[in-house]
């Protein structure tokens, strides 16, 4: 055969060259999951990101190091009394928090020896009382818009009772579950 008849011929089937520009199924399988899991890593940053406790102000629930996966906030019908929300801080205590919603818009709040009133119903709970009050040892009431926070360890905390209320757009994230607990209680 002289380079003319192969040149009109064309290449053989099956060369080299014909089986390396062929897609298995299994090679379609491969991109089809390495796309499927990019993508869903990308919606899950999206929806969702992990947090980092420092502090003691959350104890028993979460403590120092511990990492928690929290949920993005839309509106203010995700949020709950019971809720455990991050926000940031404002310019005069700065930093970022992460507490407790005790009480909601509207709602009343009073500490009385210790003891939380929400709407004049005291609020029972397994931790120690609070021999702080600040801002509600008298009542006060909820502002639009606005939440009462407490951290779990009430006397090491700062919260609503030293910083007031926080705005429903400052809190962006709310806790999903605890993650990894980083150290050995």
């Amino acid at each position: 055969m002289t380079d003319i008849e192969m040149t009109r011929e064309g290449p053989e089937k099956g060369t080299e060259k014909d089986r390396r520009s062929k897609v298995s199924p299994a090679d379609w399988g491969l991109l089809f999951l390495c796309t499927f899991l990019l993508a869903a890593a990308v919606v899950f940053r999206l929806l969702y990101s992990p947090v980092l406790v420092s502090g003691s102000s959350m104890e028993p629930t979460y403590h120092n190091g511990d990492i928690l996966l929290t949920g993005k906030v839309t509106d203010e019908t995700d949020l709950a009394v019971g809720d455990v929300v991050a926000f940031k801080g404002d310019e005069t205590h700065g930093s970022s928090y992460i507490k407790r919603i005790m009480a909601l818009p509207g709602d009343t709040v009073q500490i009385v020896n210790g003891i939380l009133y929400v709407n004049h119903v005291p609020q029972e709970t397994d931790f120690d009382r609070m021999v702080y009050s600040g801002r509600a040892n008298t009542m006060i009431t909820v502002p639009e818009g606005q939440y009462f926070v407490l951290g779990d360890n009430r006397n090491r905390s700062d919260d609503s009772r030293l910083f007031g209320f926080v705005a429903r757009e400052d809190i962006k994230l709310k806790v999903k579950r605890k993650l990894f607990q980083m150290k050995a209680k």
